[in-house]
């Protein structure tokens, strides 16, 4: 699910690891020695700046469950869908064609980056 961060926790951070984190940016691919966001969501919550979200603010699911993927995607409560495309997905090509088919209803206009 998302996680919220603060734009001064990256400058801190990257002040204390510039080294791992110059390191880490330069690959295009992960590497066992690369760090990610999850540094930064520890490091805040060891600084006591982390606040719980609540358990239904998002949901994950698989496209094999699309019929739960429908059901939150069309939810006003679900903020936030996580939709893993598994391996082995039955009819893959029909569900994304769904799937595809569900963002163009909810968001019929590209947003300003997508153009």
């Amino acid at each position: 699910m998302t996680s919220s961060f603060l734009k001064s926790t990256f400058t801190e951070v990257w002040s204390e690891e510039r080294e791992i984190l110059n390191s880490t940016s330069l690959n295009k691919f992960r590497t066992t020695s690369d760090v990610n966001q999850w540094l930064m969501r520890y490091f805040q919550i060891e600084k006591g700046l982390y606040i719980p979200q609540k358990s239904n603010f998002g949901c994950k699911v698989t496209l094999n469950e699309f019929e739960r993927v429908e059901k939150s995607f069309k939810s006003k409560k679900t903020k936030v869908v996580c939709i893993n495309d598994d391996f082995g997905v039955e009819d893959y090509d029909i569900k994304m064609k769904k799937l595809i088919s569900l963002f163009e209803k909810k968001y019929p206009k590209k947003s300003s980056f997508e153009i």
